[in-house]
């Protein structure tokens, strides 16, 4: 079936103001990837759709050439190529999971699902179809999640099946981003600051799981340890209800518990409760992340 990040619709997601942070600091990283692994297309396509963002749409292929006045009949349009089916289920799996993080979970299950029944046909190469499989039963299931809970499990689930296929193929990123000067301990930190905290946590913990990358897992949970101790407070300076102070607090002990566990299937079982712990705490303040 078609993928719904094809053009223009793929610029506003690939290029949305998160994704493109995202990117600019994995920027550095692409000159050091091997040119077959899929990381490679996903990164380029964002990289291409961060610097077009904000001038003229790239020039599209042309319609397939339509049938002669003779009655000739139009050339069908050529099948997506790995590259493409890669760019799109790496989109796919992580715009669901910020759709969770938001709190949304009818999206969540809306994009889980696109991903889920998505035709990989011929493409795929043989070896490669079990994997593939496997991530799409992950999928089908957050589709079918009954609450965000369950959600966050199988978005876990569904990124360890990435790593899984990745380790078996051994093709990845050879190197992680440095996250020095991110997660350094400060005195003090504004609500929207703990929430780039939390955001840079998300995608290392999501790298650690799907690439998958001992570094970037570890940087993931030290980013979380390393936020002061004290509550986050308003820009306005004011400290923030008791509730939201807890659930802040309960990702620093969700990160310890990370930390400690050695298998991908342990690891997603403490990403999930993250994910779902940042979901209620969004869907309940009625306030998103994704578009920052």
């Amino acid at each position: 079936m078609g993928s719904p990040l094809t053009a223009p619709e793929s610029r506003r997601s690939l290029a949305s103001p998160r994704a493109c942070a995202y990117v600019a600091a994995m920027r550095a990283t692409l000159h050091h990837l091997p040119t077959t692994i899929p990381a490679l297309a996903q990164l380029a396509a964002l990289l291409t759709a961060c610097s077009t963002a904000s001038g003229p749409a790239p020039a599209r292929s042309p319609a397939p050439q339509a049938a002669s006045a003779s009655g000739a009949e139009a050339s069908p349009p050529e099948a997506p190529d790995l590259r493409e089916h890669m760019q799109l289920t790496f989109w796919l799996a992580v715009d669901a999971r910020d759709a969770l993080i938001d709190g949304d979970l009818q999206r969540t299950k809306e994009l889980a699902n696109e991903l889920a029944t998505r035709d990989y046909g011929e493409t795929m190469p043989a070896d490669w179809k079990h994997w593939i499989g496997q991530m799409q039963q992950h999928a089908e299931a957050v589709a079918l999640a009954a609450d965000m809970a369950d959600a966050a499990q199988g978005i876990a689930k569904l990124g360890v099946s990435c790593g899984n296929c990745h380790l078996q193929q051994k093709q990845g990123p050879e190197h992680i981003r440095s996250q020095e000067e991110a997660t350094q301990p400060q005195q003090a930190e504004s609500v929207d600051e703990r929430m780039e905290r939390h955001d840079l946590a998300a995608d290392l913990l999501w790298m650690g799981l799907s690439k998958p990358s001992e570094t970037a897992w570890e940087r993931g949970t030290v980013t979380l340890t390393r936020a002061p101790l004290e509550p986050p407070v308003t820009t306005s300076g004011e400290a923030v209800d008791a509730r939201f102070a807890s659930d802040v607090e309960s990702l620093r002990q969700l990160a310890r518990d990370a930390r400690a566990a050695t298998s991908l299937d342990e690891r997603a079982q403490h990403y999930g409760k993250f994910l779902a712990t940042c979901a209620d705490c969004h869907h309940r303040a009625r306030v998103g992340f994704r578009d920052r």
